[in-house]
């Protein structure tokens, strides 16, 4: 719960005055991906990079997240945090999410 809860704050950022919704499915995919994380110490399997969007970069692993933002959106307080920002088109921005931060 505290994880999804790390997460959950990442997102409250892009949307201060809106809804913030994460799905059941993505909520369960998040514990599956740190379910995972712990059993392998902490270290990103093949099969779960298989199976999410992780990339590693630099040498650190990133979950790929696309997400919705609205005028509220502070892309200086997210790098901050160590997230790397992509594209933001028509409100919509691509983000690599630290799977450090996630656990």
């Amino acid at each position: 719960m505290i994880k999804i809860f790390s997460i959950s704050l990442v997102f409250i950022s892009f949307s201060a005055f809106s809804q913030l919704h994460i799905s059941q499915n993505d909520k369960a995919d998040i514990a599956n991906i740190t379910n995972e994380l712990a059993d392998n110490n902490g270290k990103t399997t093949e099969q779960l990079k298989f199976r999410y969007a992780i990339n590693t970069i630099g040498g650190q692993d990133y979950l790929s997240l696309l997400a919705k933002t609205n005028t509220n959106f502070n892309q200086t307080l997210l790098e901050q945090t160590g997230v790397i920002i992509g594209a933001n088109i028509n409100n919509i921005v691509s983000l690599k999410y630290p799977l450090d931060n996630i656990g």
